[in-house]
């Protein structure tokens, strides 16, 4: 993969979650990924982009239904 021209290590990484992403957590999750990215794997963090994706309740399915019908019978 070619990342800004250069064929040095690097990557993409998504991250989705229900109803947890927000401005503010996302900062959070960013340098926490990119820190774990960079001492795990040698990626540097200026060489990978995190897409974060704040998914639906009725976007997800588990157990033969999606979580937004488990999530209302709590």
């Amino acid at each position: 993969m070619i990342f800004g021209g250069s064929n040095e290590p690097c990557g993409t990484a998504d991250l989705g979650s229900i109803g947890r992403l927000g401005i503010e957590e996302n900062k959070v999750l960013a340098k926490t990924i990119g820190e774990f990215l960079e001492n795990k794997l040698g990626l540097k963090q200026n060489r990978v982009y995190i897409r974060f994706i704040d998914i639906s309740r009725t976007e997800i399915g588990f157990s033969g239904t999606t979580f937004d019908d488990i999530l209302e019978k709590k």
